[in-house]
């Protein structure tokens, strides 16, 4: 039989968007109590204020309605009232009933900052970016020292893939309230959009130190530790996560990926099996799974989860590429071919998927057709250690001896083990 190298790499958890990322607060969602004018009516309309914001910061946000209704109903004028029943609908997640009572704010105070803010924050949550823009230049203009106008437009810039405007605008919110957990938290994504990983980290940082509650912080942090390679710091931040929030399918993806990247694979299983408990739908932890047990030696289960992977999501390059995988673990080399070509139909740019189809070719002893395969593989990926590795078995089994050399000290120079390799090769050379 044929020496096959095979490298196997857990694959990472695609950061869709940021789903996880610190979401933008709202300006705050009710006022302090109003100091009104001694007259019966308007007293009773103070009244109910009161009791409608001590309800909305208990969170019963039906009963706070009710309480601002009735003081709206005393009170016509009264555009806070106004401004935080638009606040309350915000948190029950209707952003379109939200805009009409802060409209109704700004008609009755059109100097309201808050309220314009407000309005961003709506605008903002139906994805109307510009209105939203529009709504915090206004608010900041009729209050300069609005935190939260800080705040929230510069979500809104890097929305609009403007981080370094983001940057300035958390700025001034860090510098208005140097406390303010969120403004450390969004400004760290905004220096991750520039690639500015230490910058992003050191404000997850303050964040945290700020406040340890934030599930979404650890999760980030861990996110950039996974990125920079700190994979022990990025366990601990997931971990943390976790202790935080039990359920959080995310931090159980990441963190199972960063086990099989560190080689702890009976925890990436553990963990990517809670996942899919937690989510039976997700495609990507199935695929994980799949290879971690091809690390095992378990090629017969990682093709179950990847065959379960491919009907959720069969327009994911990598999944069929760790199905090739699986089956040249089987030493079922036309299977193999099959799906890597499919992986490479769907990303051309995929240079595992050259690699594991140059081991197939091998398999089979096409050995001309595996090296092209492993030369697309290095040209895509410079420094691929296995590809190397198995270009110079190839090289060996033509006797190319000469190539095969250089080979293996390129391979050996990318972190391949050199007495495994140069052992294969001494066995490849041995059968002729």
């Amino acid at each position: 039989m044929k020496l096959l190298l095979l490298l196997v790499v857990l694959l990472g958890v695609a950061c869709a968007g940021e789903t996880q990322a610190t979401p933008i607060p709202r300006a705050s969602n009710y006022q302090v109590p109003l100091v009104l004018p001694n007259a019966p009516g308007l007293s009773m309309a103070q009244g109910r204020f009161d009791s409608a914001v001590r309800l909305q910061q208990q969170g019963k946000l039906q009963e706070a309605i009710a309480e601002y209704t009735a003081a709206i109903s005393l009170d016509p004028s009264l555009a806070q009232a106004y401004n935080n029943r638009g606040a309350v609908y915000m948190d029950m997640g209707q952003p379109e009933t939200a805009i009409l009572d802060y409209n109704q704010a700004i008609s009755l105070d059109p100097t309201l900052a808050q309220a314009y803010s407000n309005r961003g924050k709506a605008y903002y949550d139906q994805g109307d970016l510009q209105n939203a823009l529009s709504e915090y230049d206004e608010a900041l203009r009729l209050d300069p020292r609005l935190v939260f106008g800080y705040l929230n437009r510069g979500a809104v810039y890097r929305k609009l893939g403007k981080p370094e405007k983001a940057i300035q605008d958390l700025d001034e919110a860090i510098r208005l309230d140097p406390r303010l957990p969120a403004a450390y938290a969004n400004r760290s994504n905004a220096y991750r959009d520039l690639g500015k990983t230490e910058d992003a980290i050191l404000d997850l940082d303050e964040a945290i130190k700020l406040d340890q509650t934030v599930t979404a912080n650890f999760l980030n942090r861990g996110y950039l530790y996974d990125d920079s390679k700190r994979y022990k710091e990025a366990v601990l931040d997931y971990s943390e996560a976790i202790r935080l929030s039990p359920q959080l399918v995310d931090a159980y993806l990441r963190r199972g990926a960063v086990y099989g990247i560190m080689g702890e694979t009976d925890k990436a299983i553990s963990d990517l099996d809670r996942a899919i408990r937690l989510n039976p739908d997700i495609a990507v932890a199935y695929s994980n799974r799949g290879a971690a047990y091809n690390d095992l030696g378990q090629p017969e289960k990682a093709i179950e989860d990847l065959d379960q992977a491919i009907r959720l999501d069969p327009e994911d390059a990598t999944f069929y590429s760790n199905r090739g995988r699986a089956y040249s673990r089987l030493e079922m080399p036309e299977k193999a071919i099959k799906d890597l070509d499919e992986a490479i139909r769907l990303d051309p740019l995929l240079s595992l998927a050259y690699g594991d189809r140059g081991n197939a070719y091998k398999l089979l002893g096409e050995f001309e057709r595996a090296i092209q395969d492993y030369d697309e593989a290095i040209h895509l990926d410079s420094g691929f250690a296995s590809a190397f590795a198995n270009r110079a078995i190839a090289l060996a089994e033509l006797g190319e001896d000469a190539k095969t050399s250089d080979d293996i000290e390129k391979a050996v120079l990318f972190g391949f083990p050199r007495e495994a390799l140069e052992a294969a090769v001494r066995r490849t050379r041995g059968k002729k």
